[in-house]
């Protein structure tokens, strides 16, 4: 598995003062002097010499607030100092722990409690104790109390986080999109974490195209050669591996690494990464030198769910190198760990591959009650209901996104009328002076000073005439293309197809020199069987099952295709430069993603089938109906694929006896005759 960074209630204790406490306390004066300090002793990295001075103003009287943000710069420090291990470290980590607890109980300042439970719940989530992470976000926004701040987003973030990191997908994205409620609410940009969490979190839910997009934008802001860079290019290499673009990936994770590298830092994700990912394109020794270097590390600092992981993944190197016992002894370590912390997602990816080695040991007795325990645990995690509410909650989020730019662009579009309104009004008094130019030149009165000044004023004023033409012009197109979105899929809808195909049309009708019959592979798809599905399992049951086919259709697609959402559950897929040659492998692309993203409708997991109808358009050049002669053909291959029993092609090509001008009347004589040639494919089996 590759590994993509996704950056409550306490027992109730009293606060132990020291016996000196009743002595005066340190003097504010003395305690800022000492915060400055540590102040910049943290600024320098120093983090060492910043715990040791800390910890020996803790042996005098501080006032409860003194010690908690005496506590706060503590975690600060420890969270910088995350990847340093020893007994020194250890020891602050727990001392600092117990202070804060009872702080949380006893502070009575919920600014101040609620900024030390999220500073120690990113304590708790880097050292890989994803259950204490959760507990002190939840104590954090328990403190903020609902409300909206900058501290609450971070915090639902971390929440989220933890939450996904347990397997918890369901509570984690309604987390995440809380938080990035909040930074609309508030006016602010998504931050750098916000945007990578996004990332991460459509990546462990399968929609990599949706990861890459959320990653890239991370990626815009990121400053070059800096720690979050090296986070954000691991990140998206992770999504593009997973999304079949390996080599973009391995770039991304070279880079990452050589960043760590320049910068002194640990950077094991993304070498737990490269390895996960030399080890797809069957270079193994380069996989296990990697992944082994991971290990090594995770094991050192007792990061177990990461040190679970890459022991999962060097199992999953031996039993392709065809080594099934080590691979079986890798494995078992593995589960061991994790059912010892209990993270749930990471049991649904070693499972599969651990029975699918056992059954290659010939040891079905053990595969077949590890296949039991998988079922369970699927069921509990992927549940009809729990997909439906994610579905739901990213969906409503994306389409408030769509509607908050059609407000903004809207509004925009307002005020700049009404600018143009005044520049017009400007306009017209430039008109008047104009004039009046005409007779103070005819009567010689003026001086040429004069002239100059109003000559300025309209050229100025015509300059912003144009300007604001311009931005309305980029606005009506803004709004334009958001008008052509499928808001369900996220697709291109019927509308946004209109558009180019009158383009292009037109352009065939020029004839250009380059211009040639069937520049383009028209698919037109349908999912089978969905009424019968969508009376067995709802409408919301339903609507899961079009947002899935959407996704893998839109994985399926290279970047120079369109994929548009037809209607109901019919897609259309136009591929530029391809024919009927390549409708094999196209096709079973498509239903090989499908089948590797089955539908858990409770426990009963469904593969989504579909048909399709394939015809190259424009079918002739001399076509003054070219559209809607495709458009037509594609409808009835796909409709007698339906016939022929569905899961397959059909499509239908131009031959010799294929006439220069057809028209939609004479295509059923032109089938039946052979003078357009249909050709059938299955879909093959996975």
């Amino acid at each position: 598995m590759l590994l993509a960074g996704l950056t409550g209630s306490l027992p109730p204790t009293g606060l132990i003062l020291s016996s000196a406490y009743a002595a005066e306390a340190v003097s504010p004066a003395a305690f800022t002097s000492l915060t400055n300090q540590l102040h910049e002793l943290l600024e320098n990295k120093q983090y060492g010499e910043l715990l040791t001075e800390s910890e020996r103003y803790f042996a005098q009287s501080l006032t409860p607030e003194q010690q908690a943000k005496l506590t706060l710069i503590e975690l600060k420090a420890l969270i910088k100092y995350k990847d340093k291990q020893g007994a020194e470290v250890a020891a602050a980590i727990a001392n600092t722990k117990s202070r804060l607890d009872k702080l949380l109980v006893n502070l009575n300042q919920p600014t101040l409690q609620a900024e030390l439970a999220y500073q120690q719940s990113q304590l708790a989530f880097y050292k890989g104790d994803y259950e204490q992470a959760e507990q002190y976000n939840q104590q954090a926004l328990s403190f903020i109390n609902g409300e909206e701040t900058e501290l609450a987003s971070n915090a639902y973030y971390f929440l989220g986080a933890s939450q996904a990191r347990q397997g918890n997908f369901t509570e984690a994205v309604e987390s995440m999109l809380t938080g990035l409620k909040i930074t609309e609410d508030l006016g602010q940009p998504y931050s750098l974490r916000q945007l990578l969490g996004m990332g991460a979190m459509y990546n462990l839910l399968g929609d990599m195209q949706s990861a890459v997009k959320w990653t890239e934008k991370a990626l815009d802001i990121a400053t070059p050669g800096s720690s979050q860079m090296m986070t954000v290019k691991n990140n998206l290499a992770s999504s593009l591996v997973e999304s079949g673009r390996i080599e973009e990936g391995i770039v991304h994770m070279r880079d990452s690494i050589q960043i760590a590298e320049t910068l002194g830092l640990n950077n094991f994700s993304a070498i737990n990464n490269l390895g996960y990912t030399y080890m797809l394109v069957e270079k193994y020794d380069e996989a296990l030198t990697y992944l082994n270097r991971a290990r090594e590390y995770y094991q050192q600092n007792q990061i177990m769910p990461l040190q679970a992981m890459t022991l999962k993944n060097i199992g999953e190197v031996y039993s392709h190198k065809g080594d099934y016992q080590q691979a079986a002894d890798y494995f078992a370590q593995s589960l061991a760990i994790y059912r010892e912390h209990e993270s749930v997602k990471p049991h649904l990816e070693l499972y599969p591959v651990m029975i699918d080695n056992l059954t290659k040991l010939e040891q079905y007795k053990q595969a077949l009650v590890l296949m039991q325990e998988y079922k369970a645990l699927a069921d509990e995690t992927n549940s009809l209901e729990s997909q439906k509410h994610i579905n739901e909650l990213t969906t409503r989020f994306e389409v408030e996104l769509k509607e908050k730019e059609l407000e903004r662009l809207s509004l925009e579009q307002i005020l700049h009328q009404e600018s143009i309104a005044a520049l017009e009004n400007e306009q017209r008094i430039d008109q008047k002076i104009n004039l009046m130019m005409d007779i103070i030149v005819a009567s010689l009165t003026v001086t040429l000073g004069i002239l100059l000044v109003l000559l300025r004023y309209r050229s100025r004023a015509h300059t912003k005439l144009k300007t604001k033409n311009e931005d309305i012009t980029a606005l009506n197109k803004q709004l334009t293309e958001l008008a052509r979105i499928d808001t369900l899929t996220g697709l291109y809808n019927r509308r946004y197809l209109t558009d180019f195909v009158n383009a292009e049309t037109k352009r065939l009708m020029r004839k250009s020199p380059d211009t040639q019959a069937g520049e383009w592979l028209l698919i037109a798809l349908d999912i089978d069987h969905f009424k019968q599905f969508n009376d067995k399992y709802g409408h919301a049951a339903g609507d899961i099952a079009l947002v899935n086919f959407a996704r893998q259709l839109q994985e399926s697609a290279r970047d120079s295709d369109f994929v548009i959402r037809w209607g109901g559950e019919e897609f259309l897929w136009l591929c530029k430069g391809m024919t009927l040659n390549d409708a094999n492998s196209l096709y079973h692309r498509l239903t090989q993603r499908l089948s590797q993203h089955p539908l858990d409708m409770n426990g009963e997991f469904l593969p989504i089938t579909c048909s399709a109808g394939m015809v190259h358009f424009p079918l002739t050049l001399a076509d003054d109906q070219a559209w809607q002669v495709t458009i037509e053909l594609a409808d009835r291959a796909l409709y007698k694929a339906k016939e022929l029993g569905r899961a397959q092609w059909v499509g239908y090509v131009a031959n010799q006896a294929t006439p220069d001008s057809i028209t939609l009347e004479s295509l059923t004589e032109l089938i039946s005759s052979g003078a357009i040639t249909e050709i059938q494919g299955k879909q093959q089996t996975v």
